[in-house]
């Protein structure tokens, strides 16, 4: 837990914040980011939004960086082909249908929480930010993040802020460096989940478009035939009728 001498305040991350970002990434995470990634993190550049947790040291007027996520805001069309049609490529295409505006999502780069404030909440409170701001934009309509198949408890931390599983992504990550989960091992299984936002659901995948044509089409046939076939009855009763009618008729 932090100490009680500083105060945990959540803000964005700003320029002041680069080495320590540096130094965090380099102790969680097993891949290498480069500069200018980070850069674009502290400076908010090229649509990336971050949060991060600091404890404020009173008394030596400076912030401790303890934990952090970043973001990026994306529209649909700039996704991966995969993602595309896992996240809502379907559902762009409905909004430029529409003439309206395109979907975003908000893909979580990286979150991190430095080991003496885990299990404090403050990871759940960088994602709830997220959340928050991808709520605020009315076209945003998920976050995801793509997690390591082997991290179980990072995939458990995720289902318990209700985060869905789309699919297994094989050979997703390459980790060449020697901090690499599994010696001698490089590719990595990984887990795309997704969170939707303002009534955002499951895309619409051409295979379901599919399934939902040939439904409706089977019911269209099975629709047609019932009428044709009451009407040939209807026929056949009224051919039967008259001809009834007629031999009555002769008889008389």
């Amino acid at each position: 837990k932090p100490p009680p001498t500083g105060a945990l305040v959540y803000r964005p991350l700003k320029p002041s914040d680069l080495d320590q970002l540096k130094d965090a990434h380099t102790s969680l995470f097993p891949i290498d980011y480069e500069h200018d990634f980070f850069h674009k993190a502290v400076h908010g550049l090229d649509r990336i939004f971050s949060w991060a947790a600091v404890l404020e040291d009173l008394e030596l007027g400076e912030d401790r960086l303890v934990g952090f996520v970043t973001a990026k805001l994306q529209s649909v069309s700039d996704q991966e082909d995969t993602d595309q049609d896992l996240l809502g490529w379907d559902l762009d295409l409905l909004a430029m249908c529409r003439r309206g505006p395109p979907t975003h999502l908000a893909y979580v780069l990286t979150l991190g929480v430095l080991d003496p404030y885990r299990k404090a909440g403050v990871g759940r409170d960088l994602i709830d930010h997220v959340v928050r701001q991808a709520t605020s934009l009315v076209t945003c309509r998920a976050v995801y993040l793509h997690v390591i198949a082997n991290n179980y408890s990072a995939i458990n931390f995720y289902a318990r802020l209700q985060f869905e599983c789309v699919r297994r992504m094989h050979q997703f990550y390459f980790i060449p460096t020697d901090r690499k989960p599994t010696p001698g091992q490089v590719y990595y299984d990984a887990f795309l989940l997704v969170h939707y936002v303002n009534n955002g659901r499951a895309p619409f995948s051409c295979l379901r478009a599919l399934v939902c044509v040939a439904k409706s089409v089977d019911s269209s046939l099975k629709r047609l035939v019932r009428w044709f076939s009451l009407r040939k009855l209807n026929q056949r009763t009224s051919s039967g009728g008259d001809s009834t009618i007629r031999l009555l008729s002769r008889r008389a």
